[in-house]
């Protein structure tokens, strides 16, 4: 990689981070087919960087306008591979994923690592593989090369159901929501783009049946229906799921999350979501659900994620990784920060096999929205 620096205006607290995705439109827009990403570098004084494939000494005066038009401090990096070169090797890799994990106790993710320039296979151990396994990563280390990088890590990914916590009205999210059947964490508040009609996010998964009403608790322990899931996607598409607010005026649902505090993160019931945007790597991120003890944070890690999940037998394509610890009942959590959404939780693992780490896989919010055709709700409006 060739890395130039081109500081730029870098604006106040962690306000830089709101303004990535807009960074984002416009190198695209600036740098077409030799677009190469956008990430942030938590570790450099240059907190965001811009790829581009191949790099020419013109882009230097176009990079730095549109850094500095958005207020960020970042640098410009000619990197080997294009954006749309990462995205197919992505895809592909996807799409084969589903047959080499059917049967295996541990299963291999994809997804892009944008800060590296390269497509991360995450693979088991070798005593956790299954011949298909074994087949599939050989084949792909094969075609691939240097644009895979492989990295191994005892995971086996769950779609996390049950447990809880709750809070009178408004309505919020990061409380737990239930059905006969199940149980799993209320995500952010959202209005249909057709009726204006409001809707709880949560993960797809959760869905059970066409017909059982979900509910949430007040603190008094009294049950309440909030409505049925509406609508509902868990596969190569996403893993994202509406519920019904049958009862607005009484639930009177608002763009908050039930934040818990934990070291630095400060505890607040009426914490407001203000916009929603896309993540990239390097970004913060906090995942508040209602069966971890506290809201937990860390950071993207890898982008356009596929992954199977060994409870359910299913690949769910098109995730965000995350470094942050979620447990069984998490599925649904709104993950935010700053007061921004980027999206619900879906599944991951706490690390409790050895070798394993805290992970979080994470629906994309604006995904999320296009599949359910609801926008989600903001303390502005």
């Amino acid at each position: 990689m060739i890395f130039v620096s081109l500081a730029a205006s870098p604006s106040a607290g962690a306000n830089w981070e709101l303004k990535v995705a807009d960074l984002t439109h416009q190198a695209k827009q600036a740098f077409g087919s030799r677009y190469a990403g956008v990430w942030m570098d938590a570790n450099n004084n240059i907190k965001v960087r811009l790829g581009v494939s191949p790099l020419k000494i013109s882009d230097l005066k176009v990079a730095r306008r549109i850094l500095y038009s958005s207020g960020l401090a970042g640098g410009i990096t000619g990197v080997p591979r294009t954006q749309s070169e990462l995205d197919q090797a992505n895809r592909e890799l996807g799409l084969r994923l589903a047959g080499a994990n059917r049967g295996a106790s541990m299963g291999i993710s994809v997804g892009e690592k944008t800060d590296t320039n390269q497509v991360q296979m995450i693979i088991p151990s070798i005593s956790f593989m299954t011949t298909q396994q074994k087949f599939y990563i050989q084949r792909a280390t094969a075609k691939y090369q240097n644009l895979l990088m492989v990295t191994e890590d005892n995971t086996a990914l769950s779609s996390l159901l049950c447990r809880g916590v709750f809070c009178n009205p408004p309505l919020r999210a990061g409380v737990l929501v239930y059905d006969q059947y199940s149980g799993c964490t209320g995500g952010f508040i959202g209005r249909s783009r057709s009726d204006g009609k409001f809707y709880q996010f949560t993960a797809g998964h959760c869905k059970t049946n066409n017909i059982s009403n979900w509910l949430s608790n007040f603190v008094t322990g009294a049950s309440h229906i909030i409505g049925h899931i509406h609508k509902s996607v868990f596969g190569l598409s996403g893993d994202a799921g509406i519920i019904a607010v049958n009862n607005p005026a009484g639930w009177t649902p608002r763009a908050w999350v039930l934040v818990r505090g934990h070291d630095n993160i400060t505890s607040n019931s009426v914490y407001p979501i203000s916009s929603d945007s896309v993540g990239v790597v390097g970004s913060r991120i906090c995942v508040s659900g209602s069966a971890s003890s506290y809201t937990n944070c860390g950071s993207i890690t890898r982008t356009g994620v596929t992954a199977t999940y060994i409870d359910a037998d299913t690949t769910v394509g098109g995730l965000m990784q995350a470094s942050t610890c979620v447990y069984p009942g998490d599925s649904g959590s709104p993950a935010f920060s700053y007061n921004v959404a980027y999206g619900i939780v879906s599944g991951g693992n706490k690390g409790f096999i050895p070798g394993g780490s805290c992970i979080a896989m994470i629906q994309p919010i604006n995904k999320a929205e296009n599949l359910m055709n609801v926008n989600t709700s903001h303390t502005t409006g």
